[in-house]
C-alpha cells in the first residue's frame, strides 16, 4: 500500500498488537494469528468496539480460536438495527448440560431427572433448591423421590421447611403427601404464614381443620402485611366460629407497617377500629414505615392531626425522619402543614434534596440524595430498575447501580448495547459489567469539573468494564482519551493521562496512580497503599536499613530453566511500589483493592515477608507472583501461586518448584512449604503437609492454611 494511502488505523493496531505478543512470547507460533487478527479489528471497528493496541493484543493472547469466534460472532455494518432486549439479549447465552436436566425437573419427569443427576456430588444448596422446584411445581412424585434421596443434607430441608413451600404455592396434594411421609408431628407456624402470605384460603382452611394448626395470629400477621383485606375477614370468620377473640389490633399495626391500606380501610369500615389515640399512633407508624398512602387516607378520610403526638409522645413528621422517610416527610410538610421548624438543617436539606427528585421524576429514595437528578432519564432509570429485578431476589433495587448505569449511558437502548457487547453469561450479567460504574458526587463536581457523561459512556460502549472503573475519577478528566487517530477510545491513554494529573499527583505519586489505576483502586485504596509506602520509607529507607536478606532469599531463575524463554522468576525488590498491586496483574484478591489486602500490606513492611515475581524480560510485565512468608519454625512459605493462566502451566511450575527448592537450599533454607488454595495446580505431584506453618508475625486471611512441602530437612 502506497504511502498516500496507508492502512486503516484497525490494521495498523492490529500489526502493532502482534508485534507486542511477539515481544511478549519470543517462541511462540503466530502464522494463525496472522491471519485472523486483522480481519477481526475490521470487525470490530465495523462494530464501533475497541480496535486500540491494547485491546486488540489482549484478544492476541487469548489465542487464535478465541479470536475467530470472536469474529464469528459480531455482525458486519448493519444501518437501523433493532436494539435487541433485556430478555432477548439473556435469551441469547448459550446453554449449558444443566440446563437440560432443568428441563427436567420442572417438567416433572422424575426417572429422567433422577437419572441425570446420578452420581453428582451436589452441594446441600443445590439439592435443597431442586426438592423446593419440585413442590413449588406441585411435581409431587419428583418432590418425595428427591426428599427420599437428599434428606438430611441441608438444613434448609426441614420437614417444616418441605410444608411451608407446598402451603407457600398452594400445592394441596404436594402438602399432604409430605405430611404423610413424615410421622412425627410437625411446626406449621411457618406454613400458616406462607399460605396467608399467598392469599391461599383453601390452604390455610386445610390447616386449620385438617392439621388442627392453631397459629390464627400468624395467618392474620402474614395476610394483613400482604394487604389480603378478604383473606384476614375469613381468618375472623373462623376465629369467631372457633369462639376465639379476633385480633384487630395484630391486623391494624401489621398492615400500618406494610402499606396494607385495603386492609386498614376494612377493619375501619366493618370492625369499628376507630379512635382518636389509635389514629394518632396509626399516622405516626404509617410515617415511620413511609406508607405515604395511609398517611394520606387518615388525614384525608379520617380527619387524622399531623400536630398531635402519639402515645409515645412522638409527632409522624419525627418518625418519618428518623427511619428516612423523606418522601413522605415531605408529603407532611407541603401538603398537609406539618411544622419543618422541629428539624435541623441537614433534615431540612435532606427534604430539599428528595424535593428534587420528586419534581423531576416523581420519585425519591434516601439513596439518591445528593445526587442530581437532572442526570438521568425517567425512562431510561426506571428500564434499568426493571433489568435489575429480573437479576435479583431482592425486593430493595440497588439503587446507586440504577443511577450510575442510566447516567452513564442516557437511554436504555445505549445500556442494552453495552450489555450485549460485554454481558456473559451469569445470574446477573447486567450487574456484573456495572457495578464498577461510579458517578462523582456533586461536590467532587463542584469542587473540581464536570464529566462529559456522554463520552465516558462512548468510552465504555468500545472498551467495556475496564473503562468502566474510571468513571469515578471523571470530575479529574472530564473527557476520557483518544488513541492517535482521534477516532477510538484509549484504555490506556486514559489512565497515562490520569495518572499524570495535577489533581491526582497532588496527593500520590505518579508511578503509585498508575499502578492503582490498572488495578481499579478508589480514593481509599490509594490512601491506604500512600500510607503503606510511606510506613516502608519511616521503617526502613529513613532508618537506612532494609529487610534482612536471608528472610526471603534474593533468588532468581532465568525462564529457559523452566521452559518459558524471555521471563524471569525473582524477588520483587523490597519498597517496589508494585508489591501493593501485584493480585490485580494476576487476577486475584491480593492488593490493598482486594480481600487481601492484609497480605500485600504484610509482604510489604513485614521483615520476615516479601514477594516473588515471574516478568517479562522485555517488558517487566508481571504475569506470575506468590506472597512468601517465613514461619513460626523458619519453614519459607510461597502462600499461593497466582499467574494469568495463558503464561504458565503444570509442567513448567512443577520446574520452578524444584529448582526454587535447590536454590533455597543453597540460601539456608531447608523448610519450604507451598499453599494449596488460591491458584496454585493441584496436579503438581507434592506432599501435603501434615504440620501446616503458621506466619510469625501475621493472622489474618491467607491461602495457606492446607499446604503442600516443596521441601524438607534432609
Amino acid at each position: 500500500m502506497s504511502k498516500d494511502n496507508p492502512p486503516p488505523i484497525e490494521i495498523t493496531n492490529a500489526l502493532a498488537a502482534l508485534d507486542v505478543v511477539r515481544a511478549e512470547n519470543p517462541q511462540g507460533d503466530f502464522s494463525a494469528l496472522s491471519k485472523t487478527l486483522p480481519p477481526l479489528a475490521r470487525r470490530l471497528a465495523h462494530n464501533d468496539l475497541d480496535i486500540s493496541v491494547e485491546a486488540l493484543a489482549a484478544h492476541a493472547r487469548a489465542g487464535a480460536d478465541h479470536v475467530r469466534d470472536l469474529y464469528a460472532s459480531l455482525d458486519g455494518p448493519q444501518k437501523n438495527k433493532r436494539q435487541k432486549t433485556y430478555d432477548e439479549i439473556i435469551a441469547s447465552y448459550p446453554t449449558t448440560p444443566p440446563q437440560n436436566r432443568q428441563q427436567f425437573l420442572e417438567a416433572g419427569n422424575t426417572e429422567e431427572y433422577l437419572a441425570a443427576i446420578a452420581g453428582d456430588n451436589r452441594s446441600p444448596a443445590f439439592a435443597a433448591v431442586d426438592v423446593f422446584t419440585a413442590i413449588r411445581l406441585g411435581h409431587t412424585d419428583l418432590a418425595l423421590a428427591l426428599i427420599k434421596k437428599d434428606a438430611g443434607k441441608s438444613m434448609m430441608m426441614t420437614p417444616a421447611d418441605l410444608l411451608k413451600e407446598a402451603a407457600g404455592f398452594n400445592q394441596i396434594e404436594t402438602f399432604r403427601a409430605i405430611a404423610a411421609a413424615y410421622k412425627t408431628p410437625v411446626n406449621l407456624c411457618s406454613a400458616v404464614a406462607a399460605a396467608a402470605k399467598n392469599n391461599h384460603s383453601d390452604m390455610l382452611q386445610i390447616l386449620f381443620n385438617d392439621y388442627n394448626a392453631h397459629e390464627h395470629s400468624v395467618a392474620i400477621k402474614s395476610a394483613a402485611e400482604n394487604d389480603h383485606a378478604d383473606l384476614v375477614r375469613t381468618i375472623f370468620d373462623l376465629m369467631k366460629k372457633a369462639k376465639k377473640e379476633i385480633y384487630i389490633g395484630l391486623a391494624m399495626g401489621a398492615a400500618t407497617e406494610s402499606k396494607g391500606i385495603n386492609t386498614i380501610r376494612m377493619l375501619i369500615n366493618e370492625y369499628d377500629a376507630y379512635d382518636p389515640q389509635t389514629f394518632r399512633n396509626l399516622l405516626t407508624l404509617a410515617a415511620d414505615h413511609g406508607n405515604s398512602t395511609l398517611v394520606r387516607m387518615l388525614v384525608q378520610e379520617f380527619n387524622a392531626d399531623v400536630h398531635a403526638k402519639d402515645a409515645d409522645g412522638n409527632l409522624a413528621l419525627q418518625a418519618a425522619m428518623w427511619n428516612e422517610q423523606f418522601e413522605t416527610a415531605c408529603m407532611l410538610v407541603d401538603d398537609f402543614g406539618a411544622d419543618d421548624s422541629i428539624l435541623d438543617d441537614s433534615g431540612r436539606d435532606m427534604l430539599r434534596q428528595t424535593r428534587l427528585w420528586l419534581d423531576a421524576h416523581d420519585f425519591s429514595n434516601p439513596n439518591l440524595c445528593g445526587k442530581n437528578p437532572a442526570l438521568v432519564k425517567r425512562t431510561t432509570f426506571f428500564d434499568v430498575q426493571d433489568m435489575f429485578k429480573s437479576e435479583s431476589h431482592s425486593s430493595i433495587p440497588p439503587w446507586p447501580y440504577i443511577y450510575s448505569t442510566a447516567a452513564t449511558f442516557g437511554t436504555t437502548d445505549r445500556v442494552l448495547r453495552y450489555l450485549e457487547q460485554w454481558g456473559k453469561p451469569g445470574n446477573q450479567p447486567l450487574h456484573d459489567i456495572i457495578q464498577m460504574i461510579k458517578i462523582p458526587t456533586q461536590d467532587q463536581i463542584d469542587q473540581h469539573q464536570k464529566p462529559d457523561l456522554k463520552a465516558w459512556g462512548d468510552a465504555l460502549l468500545q472498551c467495556g468494564p475496564k473503562m468502566a472503573y474510571l468513571v469515578k475519577f471523571s470530575h479529574f478528566l472530564p473527557t476520557p482519551e483518544k488513541d492517535a487517530s482521534g477516532r477510538f477510545w484509549s484504555y490506556d491513554r486514559t489512565i497515562e493521562a490520569l495518572s499524570t494529573h495535577t489533581e491526582f499527583t497532588r496527593n500520590f505519586s505518579p508511578e503509585l496512580v498508575e499502578i492503582g489505576l490498572k488495578a481499579f483502586w478508589d480514593d481509599g485504596d490509594f490512601a491506604i497503599a500512600e500510607k503503606t509506602y510511606a510506613a516502608y520509607h519511616d521503617q526502613y529507607t529513613a532508618q537506612g536499613e532494609h529487610k534482612p536478606e536471608n528472610a526471603i532469599p534474593a533468588i532468581t531463575i532465568a525462564g529457559h530453566h523452566f521452559g518459558k524463554d524471555g521471563f524471569t522468576f525473582h524477588r520483587l525488590p523490597d519498597g517496589d511500589v508494585r508489591g501493593l498491586a501485584l493480585g490485580a496483574f494476576t487476577a486475584c484478591c491480593q492488593h490493598v483493592g482486594g480481600a487481601g489486602r492484609a497480605c500485600a500490606i504484610h509482604g510489604f513492611l513485614s521483615p520476615a515477608s516479601g514477594f516473588y515475581v515471574i516478568t517479562n524480560d522485555k517488558t517487566d510485565e508481571v504475569v506470575a507472583q506468590s506472597w512468601a512468608w517465613r514461619g513460626e519454625s523458619d519453614e519459607l512459605v510461597l502462600d499461593s501461586l497466582e499467574y494469568l493462566p495463558s503464561h504458565m502451566n503444570t509442567t513448567q511450575w512443577k520446574n520452578l518448584c524444584t529448582l526454587f527448592a535447590q536454590s533455597a537450599n543453597k540460601a539456608g533454607v531447608e523448610t519450604i512449604h507451598l499453599g494449596k488454595d488460591g491458584n496454585t495446580p493441584r496436579d503438581l505431584g507434592l506432599q501435603e503437609a501434615k504440620n501446616p506453618a503458621r506466619p510469625r508475625d501475621y493472622n489474618g486471611y491467607r491461602d495457606s492454611e492446607e499446604q503442600y512441602v516443596i521441601a524438607r530437612p534432609k
